[in-house]
């Protein structure tokens, strides 16, 4: 009969067989399997404050004893075991939550099969007996981590309470179902880590994520990658993209199967998704996979912090914090290290650099300066790190744009969605690090400029001249190509030469009938028109061409009025009178000025209380230290608008006691709200409202 030791803690009940309960202990459960008496207070020395312990004797009388899907650290005697093999596929089909750590003889555990089996992810580690205390902690504290990694990757729905639960978060993986009758051991390992580590393509997450205080809104930090005006978030992507972001969470997925989530720096799992969604920002498989990355952090946080290895838990925060700031998780392990200031130094700041978090770290720099914590010359230091690291980080950014779009052969079209927008941009922030992707846009744009000259595509030839002009292509090579043009217009025919604007005629004809009269910007109806206009005034079709353009842009403007887009009808009456004057354009204008009229007057929103609203950000009060240091209490009144996109603005103290102590700190608590947008009918409208704020001091 095995014996059951009762771990400190639990009542003599839970030793009685009967399978440990999740609702009654939030605690790390990890199970001995052995005869050996003497490795029982081994175990139990090594144990955190998180962990209870309980011993088997036999691996099938744990899993008779224990529910599968079971979350655990299993601490396996494999002494003198002749089937290795079986017992690890009954255990892996028992559950795939648990984290083994084999037990064996010193010259057997330093066999091959045993590393080939820690590489397959079967065993989490391999200790060797009789074990020193620290090697039993360190292969319990690798096991720990890997048991929250995998909770966090396939979620607490074992029957077993193990564990803390993470806050559930995106769709998960779809399982694939797997038989082992008579599997060999690597390829069930391939099956397990195939479940494991690739979702369903094609499922994007969620767009919100639920936790302890209700709907959280969507990442918005990931990376903290901007997109760009030309593949924002629910755009079009450019063709050939899509190939890209395919490879790149192919391998983002390679570095999770081998646990690079965030390190190393290059080819982490993290930095690949973060690629993947500067090409694809609303890709739903980045952002799920981004958002599994930060459950394992916020596991690790936890752990490092019982442990108290601080640079470990910074490290692990920020970079969790890049991914989701609004996470209420990592709000409240900020609180746990609050405690903990006068031993982080600047190694919080750094950690947010790292984390790539910029935003964060200068606020934590500010902090620092207003508190007098750290000496001029550092915060000069960390200053310089966060500027350098984000112009690195902007860098490689426009670096992977531009790649993308060379590759694509999207040279200068469409025009803020291109290689040489993207260029510019990195010339424009003074990034110097862009030489080879400079080369490759001249040497492209060059043959596509000598192809336009050899098939007389004239007009064509002038654009990509002057594109490379203004670009910077040396004076060397742009007078080669304006002679090779000049050369080919004097030997083309004049018959030939004469109808060079009449393809305009057909480009103009062909985006009147498919509705893009003003857009795309640089082929479009209005573009042609204009270019027309500019190379044969005289054609007899411009006229009548002008006119189609300007009735089809009238109607865009149209529209747009009667729908309330007044910017919008503006733009377009300013191209359509552009193509001339017209009795219908003066109308409209006539129309557009009444409707801006009647907008700019006072509206009075309707005014609510604050209770029926819904905070999207937490209230946080910053107490005055004068206030503070004098142990002064008191409210203050505070009336302000939440515009229709949830925005607080126009804020002003009503009412305060003691007037004007608390004033400043109150209309910075409020104005730092953000609020699920007002509805009022029905649809999202603007609203006033009113609160008050208390102030009191803590016990």
């Amino acid at each position: 009969m095995a014996k059951r030791a009762v771990p400190m803690g639990e009542s003599p009940e839970a030793g009685n067989g009967a399978p440990p309960q999740s609702s009654r202990t939030s605690k790390l459960l990890v199970l001995l399997v052995s005869t050996d008496e003497d490795l029982w207070p081994q175990v139990s020395a090594q144990l955190s404050p998180d962990m209870t312990a309980r011993q088997f004797d036999a691996i099938e009388e744990l899993i008779a004893a224990m529910p599968a899907g079971q979350n655990a650290v299993v601490l396996w005697d494999a002494r003198g075991e002749r089937d290795v093999a079986g017992v690890l596929t009954r255990l892996q089909v028992h559950s795939a939550r648990l984290a083994l750590v084999a037990l064996d003889d010193a010259g057997s555990a330093a066999a091959p099969a045993w590393a080939s089996r820690q590489k397959q992810q079967q065993v989490v580690a391999v200790l060797a007996l009789p074990a020193a205390a620290d090697e039993m902690a360190a292969a319990l504290a690798s096991a720990r981590e890997e048991a929250a990694v995998r909770i966090a990757l396939l979620g607490p729905e074992g029957a077993g309470g193990a564990a803390p639960a993470p806050t559930p978060r995106a769709a998960r993986p779809a399982w694939l179902p797997f038989a082992v009758g008579g599997m060999a051991v690597a390829a069930l390992a391939g099956a397990v880590a195939f479940v494991l580590w690739h979702p369903t393509r094609g499922a994007d997450a969620p767009t919100g994520t639920a936790g302890a205080t209700g709907v959280l809104p969507t990442p918005r930090g990931l990376g903290a990658a901007t997109p760009s005006p030309g593949n924002a978030a629910g755009g079009p992507v450019s063709p050939g993209t899509d190939d890209q972001v395919f490879t790149l969470i192919d391998k983002a997925q390679q570095a999770m199967a081998v646990r690079h989530f965030i390190d190393p720096m290059e080819g982490s799992a993290l930095s690949l998704y973060r690629e993947a969604l500067v090409l694809d920002p609303a890709n739903g498989e980045a952002r799920q996979g981004s958002q599994r990355i930060e459950e394992i952090l916020v596991s690790r946080v936890q752990a490092a912090l019982d442990d108290r290895k601080l640079d470990v838990a910074l490290q692990s925060l920020e970079t969790a914090r890049s991914i989701d700031p609004d996470d209420a998780r990592v709000k409240a392990l900020d609180a746990r290290l609050a405690g903990l200031r006068s031993e982080i130094g600047p190694a919080q700041i750094l950690a947010a650099i790292t984390a790539q978090n910029f935003d964060r770290a200068t606020q934590l720099i500010d902090d620092a300066a207003r508190a007098k914590l750290l000496p001029p010359a550092k915060l000069v230091q960390l200053r310089d790190e966060v500027r350098r690291h984000q112009a690195d980080q902007e860098a490689a950014r426009l670096s992977t744009l531009i790649d993308a779009r060379l590759q694509q052969d999207q040279l200068i079209d469409p025009a803020r969605d291109s290689a040489l927008f993207y260029l510019n941009q990195a010339r424009a922030a003074g990034l110097a690090t862009l030489p080879a992707q400079w080369l490759e846009f001249y040497r492209r744009g060059t043959l596509a400029a000598r192809a336009a000259i050899d098939q007389h595509r004239f007009l064509d030839a002038d654009r990509w001249l002057g594109d490379l002009r203004a670009s910077g292509l040396g004076a060397a090579a742009l007078a080669g190509l304006q002679q090779t043009l000049a050369g080919a217009r004097a030997a083309l025919p004049s018959a030939q030469n004469k109808p060079l604007a009449s393809p305009f005629v057909e480009l103009i004809r062909t985006r009147l009938a498919s509705g893009n009269a003003t857009e795309p910007e640089g082929d479009s109806a209005l573009y042609y028109v204009n270019q027309l206009r500019a190379t044969d005034p005289q054609n007899a079709q411009l006229a009548q061409l002008s006119s189609l353009t300007q009735s089809q842009v009238l109607d865009r403007a149209r529209g747009s009025l009667e729908a309330g887009q007044l910017p919008r009808a503006e733009t377009l009456l300013q191209l359509a009178g552009g193509l001339g004057a017209s009795p219908e354009t003066a109308a409209l204008e006539a129309r557009l000025q009444t409707a801006k009229a009647a907008a700019s007057a006072p509206a009075g929103p309707p005014a609510v209380t604050e209770g029926t609203l819904r905070r999207l950000t937490g209230l946080t009060l910053d107490y005055p230290a004068e206030a503070r240091r004098k142990e002064q209490q008191g409210w203050v009144e505070i009336a302000y608008s939440v515009s229709a996109e949830g925005k607080v603005s126009q804020a002003h103290v009503l009412n305060a006691s003691p007037a004007g102590t608390f004033d400043g700190a109150a209309l910075k608590a409020i104005t730092r709200l953000r609020y699920e947008p007002p509805r009022v009918d029905g649809k999202a409208a603007a609203v006033t409202t009113a609160v008050r704020l208390v102030f009191r001091l803590e016990n």
